[in-house]
């Protein structure tokens, strides 16, 4: 089931599956929109449920890199990450299947870099486990409070960077 709410369930820190975390951590979108690693994370942006979906807000000039924490008694086989780019391209990215903290940069390129998630390249995110599949779209500020009565991302903070326990 997409968004199965028995299966999935979504915070401000991102969306949860029993005790593994998979979260998306924002930063200010580089003029070229390639990385070569994930940048210092400056929080994450909040997701909400809408229908049988989540909404994920991207603010114009931010990108996010996802982060996924999967507990040592994790059981629920693989979990899968797949990005649809906005050009219509379905992109998947290896499976995890082990404890530990894992980071999805971005979109991999021919040269080892990636390029960011940002509103050009990502219209939407799938992350399918035995137990059922999230869909995540991608949308901007205005349209995330529209669509869910939430309050959209608070304004981008270029001095608060975060290194929290839970992210590498």
């Amino acid at each position: 089931m997409v968004g199965d709410p028995r299966v999935w369930q979504s915070s401000r820190g991102g969306l949860f599956i029993d005790n593994a975390v998979v979260s998306f951590q924002r930063y200010l979108c580089p003029s070229d929109k390639v990385v070569g690693d994930a940048p210092s994370s400056h929080g994450a942006l909040p997701i909400a449920p809408e229908g049988d979906h989540y909404v994920l807000p991207l603010p114009h000039q931010e990108a996010f890199w996802v982060g996924i924490l999967l507990p040592e008694d994790w059981d629920h086989r693989m979990l899968h990450f797949a990005a649809k780019h906005a050009d219509g391209r379905v992109l998947v990215s290896e499976p995890f299947a082990r404890p530990g903290m894992f980071v999805v940069t971005g979109i991999k390129r021919p040269d080892g870099q990636f390029e960011v998630f940002c509103p050009e390249s990502v219209s939407e995110l799938f992350l399918t486990s035995a137990s059922g599949i999230a869909r995540v779209v991608v949308c901007d500020p205005q349209t995330f409070v529209v669509r869910t009565g939430q309050a959209p991302p608070e304004a981008f903070d270029p001095n608060a960077t975060f290194g929290g326990w839970m992210l590498p």
